[in-house]
């Protein structure tokens, strides 16, 4: 079995690397800009097309009814939440939901491009379910190897 220390080289040999570095850069500097922060429609619309890729067009129907104004209304309530306890990834990823085409893939995405320190992206097929409490467990601090 593969140590941690002799995957860390292969952390940018996928091609969605610098696609998603250039992505969370983006986000870094309109986070600084920004106070409150929140995402236009066009940008969250950025990490849609990053996170769906192909399966873009899925959602894209839905995506299109929902307006800017409630775009910027919920991501403002999403990163203004302060840390309460262990239900703070929870109530982001609900609220990033309320979005229409927004799911956990999603919002997850959104939160892992906007925090990358404090959070990954959520993967349905490791059986997280957001309706559960517990959902904050699989929150944790990623180390990033040098």
């Amino acid at each position: 079995m593969p140590r941690a220390t002799s995957l860390v080289k292969l952390r940018t040999a996928s091609p969605d690397y610098e696609p998603t570095e250039q992505l969370k850069a983006f986000l870094y500097d309109l986070k600084a800009k920004r106070t409150p922060f929140y995402l236009t429609k066009g940008e969250l619309d950025l990490v849609l097309k990053w996170k769906l890729g192909s399966q873009y067009n899925r959602v894209s129907w839905l995506w299109d009814e929902t307006s800017s104004l409630t775009v910027r209304k919920e991501t403002t309530e999403t990163f203004s939440q302060a840390a309460n306890g262990e239900v703070l990834l929870e109530r982001q990823v609900e609220s990033l939901m309320r979005l229409r085409g927004v799911g956990i893939g999603v919002a997850s995405a959104a939160l892992a491009l906007v925090l990358p320190d404090e959070y990954a992206v959520l993967i349905f097929e490791v059986g997280v379910n957001c309706s559960e409490r517990n959902v904050d467990r699989s929150r944790s601090p990623i180390t990033r190897g040098t």
